[in-house]
């Protein structure tokens, strides 16, 4: 499986697979983004700055998350309409 290429290489950075192709870090935050479409995909503005810069970033973000934004012990499911959205 082409997601296998990946494994331990990543261990705490987010990772999309979308039809076949895979995104890391800057560049996943970048694509959910433009999925979620809206005000969000004025993200996509961020590919301008190189890889290695936005993926300083997001590393520098992610390491102080739960200072910032504080941390729960469990994901919030609103209900089962998105609980497919969801790996169990």
């Amino acid at each position: 499986m082409e997601g296998s290429r990946l494994k331990g290489k990543f261990p705490d950075s987010i990772i999309l697979y979308e039809k076949g192709k895979i995104y890391s870090s800057s560049d996943a935050i970048i694509r959910i983004a433009e999925i979620l479409g809206g005000f969000y995909s004025l993200a996509i503005v961020f590919r301008i700055i190189p890889k290695r810069i936005r993926d300083t970033a997001y590393i520098f973000v992610a390491s102080h998350r739960y200072k910032w934004f504080g941390k729960r012990e469990n994901c919030m499911i609103s209900d089962s309409r998105h609980s497919d959205r969801f790996i169990s």
